[in-house]
């Protein structure tokens, strides 16, 4: 499964995650990691992940340069290509359009793989703007998450 963070913030990067779950695993809580709550609650499912054996994964960025010259979608198709080149076959995609991808409808909340690459995506971003909180406090990444709201705009 593959999918991305990220798109809809006005900073930070797009952050893709293609992700093999094994047949069968079960990992307590896992879905669309925009359903899970907290970021205490996607940091405890991406350990329990990283800590299921067989797991594999692989992350890719697009960063403003690459939307820019490209568009998001263009960007965002470019980064979940690259980050699952070496994992499989056939893939599943979140959200609305993949290309030559197969996309599932609310896959990210359905399909087990689609899941775990959204949960690792999501906490890969998160710490990304974290660490870059602290170099532009007067932003307040760490709390805002860079989605467009009111806090974050007026900042802007």
């Amino acid at each position: 499964g593959v999918d991305e963070v990220g798109r809809g913030c006005l900073a930070g990067p797009v952050v893709t995650c293609a992700c093999y779950l094994p047949p069968g695993a079960e990992i307590d809580d896992l879905t669309d990691s925009k359903q899970l709550a907290t970021e205490d609650l996607r940091e405890a499912v991406y350990a329990r992940l990283l800590a299921t054996p067989g797991l594999r994964f692989a992350l890719a960025k697009a960063e403003a340069p690459v939307v820019d010259e490209l568009n998001i979608l263009q960007a965002n198709l470019q980064a979940m290509r690259t980050a699952s080149e070496a994992l499989c076959d056939r893939l599943a995609a979140g959200g609305e359009r993949g290309g030559d991808l197969e996309v599932l409808d609310k896959g990210d909340a359905s399909v087990s793989a689609i899941s775990a690459a959204s949960v690792i995506a999501k906490v890969t971003r998160d710490r990304i703007m974290n660490a870059l909180a602290g170099d532009y406090p007067e932003y307040d990444w760490a709390s805002n998450k860079q989605r467009p709201v009111a806090v974050f705009r007026e900042i802007l």
